[in-house]
């Protein structure tokens, strides 16, 4: 049970890291522990996660979402010439900006577009 609680705090730092968050507190309770994760920025950011994504990377997985709603990850990335996962943090921002969605699975779904971005007619 223990080395599941060690294993899990690890997680959820590294994944406040990744986000560029403050790290999270963990203090004992009376019958347990606590956590408190912070919304706040972290005043130095993780390396792998830029503080400002060009705008133009993301207005190009636009368009080419918009040529393509069928589109995969790997197909944007190879396009875009940039790994994986930053066109995965890429693509989350568009989903929290309201920009994409993501209808059905990852295999046999497609991208539906919510709104154009400013800078993409």
């Amino acid at each position: 049970m223990i080395e599941r609680y060690s294993s899990g705090i690890m997680r959820v730092r590294v994944i406040c890291k990744e986000y560029g968050i403050k790290e999270p507190v963990f203090s004992e309770d009376f019958n347990g522990f606590m956590v408190t994760i912070f919304s706040e920025r972290a005043t130095r950011i993780s390396k792998n996660v830029p503080e400002n994504v060009p705008e133009n990377r993301l207005d190009s997985i636009v368009k080419l979402i918009k040529k393509n709603k069928e589109i995969s990850m790997l197909e944007i990335s190879k396009l875009l010439n940039v790994n994986q996962k930053t066109i995965k943090r890429d693509i989350q921002i568009l989903k929290t900006e309201g920009i994409i969605e993501r209808i059905g699975p990852d295999k046999g779904g497609y991208w539906k577009i919510l709104k154009l971005r400013k800078n993409i007619t």
